[in-house]
């Protein structure tokens, strides 16, 4: 019998097994994975100073000075002399979550795959798994976190939630690419491009770039890894990839889904992570929301053990603490519902706006911090982000529940 069980080797998984085993819980964590981090299904986007408050050493993220949006014929540039925005080296980044829980006295098995709960009394009390092996077996423990991404295989069964109606899908190449300028990233819009979607470049390391393209679903069918290389040949700004050769391919799925479609914590299973849709939709972000999440369940679980309390009610403190979170995710998701439709007229359009914008007012958006004093500055000089007007009966289309 573990005190915890958690299945999902990601950051919100890692990030709960941290917290509970240092709290001096008996933590197990399985992972379906040969490897953390192994594939990569994120780009690894992010920001300093989240990465500064969470304690992550800056050996893991490489600063961006520069931010340049590329619409069908209208650009708009951002120099940052402080850097705001980062890229994760997502892999070293990872593994190195999983040794902060090792060393917090958790448990990692890889190669071992959840196939359902044990439920007694109504109570989750364990996971059944399968081993690459094929062999079965039963795990009890008295708290479960559901960190196993997109898929949500235990909230589903226990019937959280029924999966989710919209995704972000991406395709992305892993390009050495000394020629490219490794403080610039590049955002590209348009439906030539990423049709319901966008394009990006992100530097992380030693020469390294992310090529990506994602696209909204179910708004588009496109795939986006047949945009890539249209990307790449046809968006001057990217000459600097000219010559850069691929060595690896990534692909990945980002549920996008309003705050609060998924109950957090149910008779003794917590849901953390894209598991329980907390990223931010409006541009496919999850890896910081993710760590919150975990932090937050795992010091629950430590509050409530440390009472003998196994309560939904002595879990509160999580719903709680992620609920803070919500507004900017919130507001972030109704932002979303109207851009994922735009055509290049209204690209071109709101790119020349934000071109009205200083770098810190553009930066503070796209993270999604959307305070009020952020909102009352940008008022006077942007609102057709906020409200577009041709979009408005366009946005009813899209459904107000993606979960």
């Amino acid at each position: 019998m573990y005190d915890v069980v958690i299945a999902g080797g990601g950051p919100a998984g890692l990030s709960a097994a941290a917290r509970t085993a240092g709290a001096g819980l008996s933590t197990l964590i399985v992972e379906r994975g040969t490897a953390i981090g192994v594939p990569i299904r994120t780009s690894g986007g992010s920001w300093i100073d989240d990465m500064a408050a969470l304690g992550v050493p800056s050996t893991f993220y490489a600063p961006i000075r520069r931010v340049r949006v590329i619409g069908p014929s209208v650009e708009a540039r951002f120099d940052h002399p402080v850097p705001r925005m980062c890229v994760l080296d997502v892999r070293a980044f990872y593994q190195w979550l999983a040794e902060v829980a090792i060393d917090a006295g958790a448990t990692l098995q890889l190669s071992c795959r959840v196939q359902g709960v044990l439920e007694s009394g109504g109570r989750v009390t364990g996971v059944g798994v399968r081993t690459t092996e094929g062999h079965c077996e039963d795990i009890s423990a008295r708290f479960v976190v559901d960190a196993t991404g997109y898929g949500s295989a235990l909230a589903k069964r226990c019937g959280l939630h029924d999966g989710f109606g919209s995704f972000g899908v991406g395709a992305e190449v892993d390009l050495y690419a000394p020629a490219w300028d490794p403080e610039e990233a590049v955002l590209i819009v348009g439906r030539n491009y990423a049709p319901n979607g966008y394009a990006w470049v992100l530097p992380y390391r030693n020469g390294r770039v992310r090529l990506g393209v994602g696209v909204g679903r179910p708004q588009s069918d496109a795939d986006p890894g047949a945009y890539l290389r249209h990307v790449r040949e046809r968006v001057p700004a990217l000459r600097a990839l000219e010559g850069a050769s691929a060595v690896e391919v990534h692909a990945g799925l980002i549920p996008l889904a309003p705050p609060r479609s998924v109950p957090l914590v149910r008779e003794g299973l917590l849901v953390a992570g894209d598991a329980a849709g907390q990223a931010s939709a409006l541009i496919g972000e999850g890896i910081r929301y993710a760590i919150y999440a975990g932090r937050a369940a795992g010091d629950s679980i430590a509050a409530a053990s440390a009472k003998g309390d196994r309560s939904d009610a002595a879990l509160a403190s999580y719903p709680d603490a992620w609920r803070k979170r919500e507004r900017n995710l919130r507001f972030g998701f109704e932002i979303y519902r109207r851009v994922v439709l735009f055509d290049d007229a209204d690209w071109d359009r709101e790119v020349a706006q934000m071109q009205r914008l200083s770098p810190d007012q553009f930066a503070q958006g796209l993270k999604g911090d959307f305070t009020l004093a952020w909102l009352m500055s940008i008022a006077p000089r942007y609102a057709g982000f906020l409200v577009p007007p041709r979009l408005r009966a366009g946005a009813k289309r899209f459904p107000r529940s993606a979960a």
